[in-house]
Formats: structure tokens, C-alpha cells, sequence
């Protein structure tokens, strides 16, 4: 079996939900002083941690369960040491099925999609579960304070996600619990 890498990055030991928020407002906090200092997007990380947010509508249940799943499927077998997973399940709240949190090493998170469903595991989860179909388990969006492999992250875009998803975030961290 193959790891991801080590517990190396600030949010590994994470044991509470406030410090997942606290997370959040770190990004925005790292957005906003790039943003104050004319940047208008990024290619590099603006902090070793790094943040990876997926939103699943109400109408999406069925995707966040599966996606929830595959993470615990694959944290059950060790295959993501270096990561943290968290869910916040809203049940139709707010308009959302939940949202899921990956937490990490930003140079981590950059590569995170390829890491994680690349995996032999995860496509054999898909595979069993899903039919092979990856759309099943797709969010209706996501958001990152780090920029995707050879691309830019747009600063402004980003504040706007991370600001919403703050306050949701924060008005229902007693429903953040941690995926192991």
C-alpha cells in the first residue's frame, strides 16, 4: 500500500471543529494580504497550508454521502497520512446536501485530485460503488487557496468562496466532524 506522505503540515492534528474554521479564516486572512499587496492572482501557495473545500447542494445527497465514503474508505486503509478530512453535514440547511474539507500540505493539496482518486483504491471504490461513473461523487463546486498544477488562482474569486463558506461554516462547526 502505497502513502501519501507524512503528518508534516499545520492542520494535521486537527481535533477540534473551530480550529477547521479557524483554517478557513487563515486562508481568507492570506487572500486578503495578497490582494492588499496588488496581487490579483497566484501560482504559488500564499502559506504552507493549504485548503481544498468541495460544496454539494441539496440536490447532490447522493454525491456528498459517496464522496464522504470514499474518504473514509481510504483513510480506513492509510492511504492518506498528510491529509485531514472533514465533513459538515447540512442536510438541505443553507440549501446544501454538506461539505467536505481536505486539509494539508499546500504543495499537497496542489496535487491532492491526483493523489487521492488516482489511487488503485479509490478507482476500485468508484468502480464498485459508483459504476465506474466519477460524476456520482462530483461537487457543484469547489474552492482552493492554492492554485491547480500550471494554473493561476484567482484572488478575488477565491475571498468571495471562502468568505460564504466561512460563514456557514462557522454558524454550524458543532456539525464538522472528522473523517478517519
Amino acid at each position: 500500500m502505497s502513502q501519501l506522505g507524512a503528518k508534516e503540515h499545520p492542520s494535521a492534528a486537527r481535533t477540534r471543529p473551530s480550529e477547521v474554521v479557524d483554517e478557513i479564516d487563515h486562508a481568507i486572512e492570506s487572500i486578503r494580504r495578497a490582494r492588499e499587496q496588488g496581487q490579483r492572482a497566484t501560482k504559488e501557495p500564499l502559506r504552507p497550508s493549504g485548503l481544498h473545500i468541495m460544496v454539494f447542494p441539496a440536490n447532490r445527497e447522493s454525491h456528498y454521502r459517496l464522496h464522504t465514503e470514499l474518504f473514509a474508505h481510504l483513510m480506513s486503509k492509510n492511504l492518506l497520512d498528510g491529509y485531514e478530512f472533514w465533513s459538515l453535514d447540512l442536510g438541505g440547511t443553507e440549501g446544501l446536501a454538506g461539505m467536505l474539507f481536505v486539509l494539508g500540505n499546500a504543495d499537497k493539496i496542489v496535487n491532492h485530485a491526483t493523489a487521492i482518486y488516482y489511487l488503485p483504491e479509490a478507482e476500485a471504490f468508484v468502480a464498485d460503488r459508483c459504476g465506474n461513473d466519477w460524476d456520482r461523487i462530483n461537487p457543484a463546486q469547489s474552492y482552493d487557496d492554492v492554485p491547480a498544477p500550471g494554473c493561476s488562482l484567482d484572488l478575488g474569486k477565491a475571498e468571495d468562496g471562502f468568505v460564504s463558506i466561512a460563514g456557514i461554516a462557522r454558524s454550524h462547526k458543532n456539525k464538522l466532524t472528522a473523517i478517519n
